[in-house]
């Protein structure tokens, strides 16, 4: 039964989200999804291997952008784990109104757990879905800015504001995983002055200066 669990499980990921495999076998791996219909993006899912490398996809999208993320938040997330593999995640008190379904998968070597819950009593769990959200946040406005610098420049001053007051008070983190959103924008005359320095500013204080390795 938990082998088929686990076939499950595999299958349901989408292309280009494949489990890593090492040495030993398959590493060890984490992947949320969140629904919520009110949303802007009303479905999402994030994978995370155990040295921060995954990939972040929106709705039936078959392929995801390439993430990867700090030791510090891949500790955050993997806090959780032990809660994750006992199956039950959501808190004992009734009448919490809804934030959306959460889903958390912990991949182990051949064994694959699962938790569904809106809101939990284990705070290693609410952090875990924490960072996976404001991983999420990043990612949906460095899709809206490449969105503005496309198709209304202009836009891109209040959309940036927006970006760095979210990161300013933690509710958008990882922000080396929209690099190149930032540097196409800083690089391009034809955006307002302002507009560059602050994406340069974000870049400077925020990005590493090596590159967002590849999966």
């Amino acid at each position: 039964m938990r082998d088929l669990l686990a076939l499950a499980v595999l299958l349901s990921i989408a292309p280009g989200v494949a489990m890593a495999a090492g040495p030993g076998g398959l590493k060890q791996a984490i992947e949320f999804t969140f629904e919520q219909t009110e949303q802007a993006v009303p479905r999402y899912a994030i994978y995370l291997d155990d040295k921060g490398v995954g990939s972040y996809r929106e709705g039936a999208a078959a392929e995801g952008a390439k993430l990867q993320v700090s030791a510090a938040t891949v500790k955050t997330i993997f806090a959780a784990r032990r809660t994750i593999q006992t199956g039950h995640c959501e808190t004992k008190f009734k009448g919490i109104a809804s934030s959306g379904k959460k889903a958390l998968r912990y991949f182990d070597n051949d064994v694959v757990t699962e938790c569904v819950l809106n809101y939990s009593d284990d705070r290693k769990v609410n952090a875990a879905v924490d960072a996976f959200m404001e991983i999420a946040e990043t990612m949906q406005e460095g899709e809206k800015l490449a969105h503005e610098h496309r198709f209304d420049r202009l836009g891109l001053d209040a959309e940036m504001d927006f970006l760095i007051d979210e990161v300013k008070n933690g509710r958008a983190i990882e922000v080396q995983n929209i690099a190149p959103v930032l540097q196409g924008i800083v690089a391009d005359d034809a955006v307002m002055e302002r507009v560059r320095r602050k994406a340069q500013g974000l870049l400077d204080q925020y990005v590493d200066a090596a590159p967002v390795r590849a999966r």
